[in-house]
């Protein structure tokens, strides 16, 4: 940046208001800790748009030092110039004036949106004025907004799945009911051959078969959906994790992985809260399917595992998809943070996940190994 001279008019400095008494050393500490620990970005001009001193929350803001501000031109630092400007001249008629979602320079990435407030502060001689401004960042409330949007859409989607799956139970059941009648009149019809009876019947059977899946299906649609407190029972977990599996059967074929159950001889005694459990699972296999989506196209292998440790039962989900780059893993059960691509994912699976292990009494963890795959561990107290 090119650097200007820091002057009010005429050539003299922009004075500052003094300050006197023993005070003194006081205050300017007081200032000099607002600029160094503020989260915000303060700055302050002279009547020529120099920037005049600069705090450490603006350069954690836009990524620029101080020594590459101060004594430059405001403007080099703004998006807008033409719209700083107006904002600048309404606060020097007014005296204050607020720029909801102002933008910014960022060395980083492009462009800050900041709400900006601009304040003028007389001071005496001939310098006239400067003007104070303070910049607290929308970029984090902006992405929250586009999130909750997001989950507000996806809240949408869950009623009307529920809708769809009441829908689709009724014409299911009359094909049963049809299917069951119409295997009578087989048994009963008369001019056909055992080779063709038999054939008719199976084609039966597999009807009745299929409607009972659908049936089965839309039930547990209607059961992940419907929103139910928390109660805590005796339950069989590897049931859960059978039904889990069912749930997600279409997935996992059309892209070719195959899940494995390693389970204990006999499921670990649990009282806790099944459908949410079931929740937490799904969640987990989703995820698993998907790393094994990103590193291969299809094709993979998920494996769940049930054993003792302790006095906890554990469930190890366990992929050997695309896995977990470093420098995110800290950040996998932070609300909204997720991994995926724009319209993929809202960041609110595994803090979900770990919400409903932790009210469980319980604690969910993992290890990852980039390009090789992931493991949940899941682990609840038993009974």
């Amino acid at each position: 940046m090119e650097s200007i001279d820091p002057t009010g008019r005429d050539g003299e400095r922009v004075a500052t208001p003094p300050v006197v008494g023993d005070d003194a050393h006081l205050t300017v500490a007081y200032l000099d800790s607002i600029l160094e620990h503020s989260g915000e970005m303060i700055f302050l001009l002279n009547e020529k748009g120099v920037v005049l001193s600069f705090s450490r929350g603006g350069e954690r803001l836009l990524g620029y030092s101080r020594e590459e501000v101060v004594h430059h031109s405001v403007q080099e630092i703004v998006h807008d110039v033409a719209a700083f400007e107006r904002g600048l001249q309404s606060c020097r008629e007014r005296g204050h004036v607020v720029i909801p979602a102002f933008r910014f320079r960022n060395r980083e990435v492009g462009r800050t949106s900041c709400d900006l407030s601009l304040i003028r502060i007389p001071v005496g001689g001939q310098s006239g004025e400067i003007v104070l401004g303070i910049g607290r960042d929308q970029s984090a409330a902006e992405s929250l907004r586009e999130d909750l949007v997001r989950v507000d859409r996806l809240a949408e989607l869950g009623r009307a799945a529920s809708g769809i799956a009441h829908d689709i139970n009724n014409p299911v059941a009359v094909i049963g009911e049809i299917s069951g009648w119409i295997e009578v009149l087989i048994s009963d019809a008369g001019g056909l051959s055992s080779e063709e009876r038999e054939e008719l019947v199976k084609a039966i059977k597999d009807i009745k078969k299929q409607t009972q899946r659908c049936k089965s299906i839309t039930h547990q649609v209607l059961n992940f959906a419907r929103d139910s407190r928390s109660e805590k029972r005796s339950f069989d977990l590897h049931k859960v994790l059978t039904n889990t599996v069912l749930f997600l059967r279409s997935e996992t074929i059309s892209k070719n992985i195959e899940v494995v159950l390693d389970l204990m001889e006999d499921p670990p005694p649990l009282r806790s809260d099944p459908e949410r459990l079931e929740q937490v699972f799904i969640n987990l296999l989703s995820n698993a399917i998907y790393a094994i989506k990103e590193k291969d196209g299809s094709g993979g292998k998920i494996r769940l595992r049930t054993s003792k440790r302790d006095h906890m039962g554990e469930v190890v989900v366990s992929d050997n998809g695309a896995g977990i780059p470093e420098d995110m893993a800290e950040r996998v059960f932070d609300l909204f943070y997720t991994t995926k691509p724009s319209g993929k994912g809202t960041g609110l699976g595994l803090p979900i996940c770990r919400n409903i292990i932790e009210k469980l009494g319980g604690e969910i963890t993992f290890e990852s190994d980039p390009g090789v795959g992931t493991s949940f561990y899941v682990r609840l107290p038993m009974s």
